[in-house]
């Protein structure tokens, strides 16, 4: 675990999965805000909504810990959890539960659906293309 003095306060450093997988063991009292309004951050704000399970506008340190977990549920093979990763390799999701063969099957159906030939691996783009679809 790395901590970096920003601000005046140490905040953990999250570049890898491993990182990542720590967020769930941080106590309350470590955390710099337990919960900030989504327009404070600089991110796709359809992700956020994602994150904010109660849809009222903040993140709170018990939703990041609740998608963490979430997302670290569905990939067997996490090594590729990166801010500039936006393709998901379908043989990286965990289908040993039910949660995940249905995640699979959502995505070999977006594939599908969109005539893609490519049908190892989706893209961001391929999943916002088939929601935008659906409305």
């Amino acid at each position: 675990m790395i901590l970096q003095n920003l601000g005046g306060t140490y905040q953990l450093v999250i570049d890898t999965p491993g990182d990542m997988e720590l967020i769930s063991t941080l106590d309350e009292v470590h955390w710099m805000a337990t919960g900030v309004t989504c327009d404070g951050f600089i991110v796709d704000q359809d992700f956020l909504k994602y994150i904010d399970a109660d849809n009222n506008g903040r993140i709170r340190s018990d939703e990041v810990k609740a998608a963490q977990a979430w997302l670290f549920r569905m990939l067997a093979d996490r090594s590729n959890i990166s801010r500039e990763c936006v393709t998901l390799k379908l043989d990286a999701i965990d289908t040993s539960h039910d949660d995940g063969k249905a995640l699979l099957i959502a995505a070999k159906r977006v594939l599908e659906n969109l005539g893609s030939e490519q049908r190892d691996q989706i893209t961001l783009d391929q999943v916002r293309n088939r929601q935008h679809e659906d409305l």
